[in-house]
């Protein structure tokens, strides 16, 4: 694993994204989850048999995922490595950073919510529901524009952890096979990780491997909003001063308050981990998030994070964005110096 490979996969995902023509790797990953749970779920359906049956899906799943990354890429791939593409570029390092690329989403998420934007833009709020519908689980129907608004941000920030940061973050400690082996737990998660009746007890182990695998990805995460908020808010202003546009000068970026939420909201959500990105794009943007939300037409209440006094406007949603697309650049930054410190341990000499 090296820093080169993690960048290589960083711009094939922003360039290209996830071509449909292509096989998703998830889709396989969602496959064999969808498989376990038929087989396990006919084994018991006592409280405490499911739980150790869904923890079985989860090892099982998780080991899968790993082992089949490892041998594609230390045996189908191994003999592309003495061939080099360019001087310390091998065809083997651009296959990882291919394959890589598909742990990583930030094309796809961003790509998402420009969608959204771009329909609430045009006075389309049906279309933006139905683009809405495919990045968020909950029911997109009956919301109102401020609702969409707040939705679109609140996946932008609780995805730039799930699928942009995490996945480096473990690209960079383990290369492509951990980060997949994440993906494999985040996908778990989103699948039957859920608090109903059907889930209750099947997905506990998986949704708390989950919470703990996200942990550390969160929070650096919320401090990286925060920053690009910093960036974000320096960079206007002084583009404002040059360009003699007083408007630039006033863009809501705010690094102070963006922490101030942080510290004060994150733990409120209900997910030990999804609350600290949103709590600081809510502070940085001054926009108040969750509170009660249907899912799959049963009511559930979130608790609010954000002031009471924040505003929602359409182009609160542009601002999430430049964000993110900050934040991913900045990850990966995190990320690169990361895979260089575990690439130095692991080659020293002794």
């Amino acid at each position: 694993m090296t820093p080169t490979v993690l960048l290589l996969a960083f711009v094939i995902d922003a360039l290209i994204g996830d071509p449909r023509w292509l096989p998703h790797p998830i889709s396989l990953i969602g496959r064999a989850i969808s498989i376990h749970e038929r087989l396990l779920r006919r084994l018991s359906s006592k409280p405490a048999m499911e739980v150790l049956l869904g923890g079985i899906l989860t090892v099982s799943v998780v080991g899968l995922t790993y082992l089949a990354t490892l041998a594609l890429t230390g045996v189908v791939l191994r003999p592309l490595q003495g061939y080099s593409l360019f001087p310390g570029l091998s065809y083997y390092d651009l296959c990882l950073g291919v394959i890589g690329s598909f742990a990583i989403a930030t094309h796809g998420l961003i790509s998402s919510v420009c969608r959204v934007y771009r329909h609430l833009r045009e006075g389309d709020l049906i279309q933006a529901r139905a683009s809405l519908s495919h990045v968020v689980g909950r029911d997109t129907q009956s919301l109102d524009e401020g609702g969409v608004i707040r939705a679109a941000i609140e996946t932008l920030a609780e995805n730039a952890s799930d699928a942009i940061i995490a996945p480096m973050f473990y690209f960079a400690i383990g290369g492509v096979e951990l980060a997949f082996a994440y993906k494999a737990i985040n996908t778990i998660d989103s699948m039957i990780g859920y608090k109903n009746k059907d889930y209750l007890y099947f997905g506990r182990i998986g949704a708390r491997v989950d919470d703990v695998v996200n942990f550390i990805p969160a929070r650096i995460t919320a401090i990286l909003i925060c920053l690009g908020a910093l960036v974000l808010r320096v960079a206007y202003m002084l583009y404002s001063i040059v360009v003699k546009e007083r408007r630039f000068a006033y863009m809501t970026f705010d690094f102070r308050e963006g922490m101030r939420v942080l510290l004060r909201d994150g733990r409120r959500h209900t997910s030990p981990n999804a609350g600290m990105p949103e709590a600081a794009i809510a502070g940085a943007l001054d926009v108040r998030l969750g509170g009660p939300s249907y899912y799959g037409g049963v009511l559930v209440e979130k608790p609010f994070i954000g002031n009471d006094t924040a505003t929602v406007d359409v182009q609160k949603i542009e601002r999430a964005i430049l964000i993110i697309r900050l934040v991913s650049v900045m990850g990966l930054l995190v990320s690169m110096v990361i895979a260089r410190f575990v690439m130095g341990i692991v080659l020293r000499p002794g």
